[in-house]
């Protein structure tokens, strides 16, 4: 009998070791910081990921053990030690942040893996998404970056029916009227952001990035008009942003890009793959890889119609190397864009 007992209790611990077993679900991890970062690589700068691990009832949770993995090769970055491996614990807030963190030399995306630990056991994992990109590109994109990046993709099917899609930031305007937190967006719906980027995101797989100080215009078929300032397209999807009658589209899922208006000339950059300027028609004026950047003039033409724009001519070309600047000989002129010599226009 005794035997049988003792067999039986063998039997249980498993069970009883189970109910004790950790659920990922009792757990939120949140992106605090780092999530869309620009990475300078001239400057060795980079924004440190920072993550924030809770329960389900908000408590926030100290002494979880963290570790960050950066790409060991491509678009990276190392941490304090120099290496791409990084382990730290979270501290009374519940957040745990990768110090000393510095890009390498290579434009293009990368994701850090984060994984969480709690008691030994894994609790679960997030991926921060960042870019390294040359000085030209952090300069005209250095403020297109998430501002609350934890809240990034928590929104994307919460439009409402028949909706282009939904805006999110603590304050902007919607057709000049101010608005706090979310909206929904249509067709003619124009969009302008204050002191904080704006995040849009769009049917048919858009997210956006409108500058600080920067407006908008939402059009049928997929299209995003910039008016003023600049935009960041972080996934295209089927969607194109222009200006003055030239638009900028990414060829593939991980195109992420930016159009940036000024005064008689417009700037394009890819941050991370394949993007390309167009025409109404659809004709392909340029292609541009990450790290490069375009910058044409644009003419205006009055009409009964408003603004539009005569086209564009060669501009200024920014390259890195000169194989890529040997593909677009005639075009304008060829420049590293590590340099700090100014480009010229031919």
């Amino acid at each position: 009998m005794r035997i049988r007992n003792f067999i039986a209790l063998l039997a249980l611990i498993p069970l009883i070791a189970g109910a004790w077993q950790l659920q990922p679900s009792a757990f939120h991890i949140s992106i605090i910081d780092g999530e869309g970062a620009l990475n300078n690589v001239q400057g060795r700068l980079a924004r440190e990921p920072v993550i924030q691990v809770e329960d389900r009832n908000h408590r926030r949770i100290p002494g979880a053990y963290v570790v960050f993995d950066s790409p060991k090769s491509g678009p990276s970055a190392v941490f304090a030690d120099g290496s791409n491996h990084f382990a730290a614990t979270t501290g009374a807030d519940g957040r745990a942040a990768a110090t000393g963190m510095r890009p390498n030399n290579v434009n293009g995306s990368f994701n850090i893996d984060v994984h969480v630990f709690v008691q030994g056991q894994e609790i679960g994992h997030v991926t921060i998404h960042q870019s390294n990109v040359p000085p030209k590109v952090d300069q005209i994109a250095n403020n297109l970056q998430p501002s609350n990046a934890n809240r990034t993709g928590e929104v994307g099917a919460a439009a409402a029916a028949g909706a282009l899609g939904i805006a999110l930031a603590d304050e902007f305007s919607v057709n000049g009227a101010p608005v706090h937190g979310n909206a929904n967006l249509q067709n003619g719906t124009e969009v302008s952001a204050g002191a904080k980027p704006v995040v849009l995101y769009l049917h048919n797989h858009g997210e956006f990035l409108i500058g600080p100080n920067s407006s908008v215009l939402l059009s049928e078929p997929n299209s995003l008009i910039i008016e003023t300032g600049a935009a960041r397209a972080r996934q295209f999807g089927s969607w194109r942003m222009g200006h003055a009658g030239v638009w900028v589209v990414g060829v593939g899922d991980d195109a992420d890009g930016v159009i940036s208006i000024s005064p008689g000339s417009v700037e394009v950059a890819s941050i991370n793959g394949t993007v390309n300027i167009v025409d109404e028609a659809g004709k392909v004026l340029k292609t541009l890889k990450s790290g490069l950047v375009f910058v044409f003039p644009i003419t205006p033409v009055v009409s009964g119609a408003g603004v539009g724009a005569t086209g564009i001519s060669a501009g200024h070309i920014l390259l890195i190397g000169a194989a890529a600047a040997a593909g677009l000989v005639g075009l304008g002129t060829a420049l590293d864009l590590n340099s700090s010599t100014p480009p010229t226009s031919q």
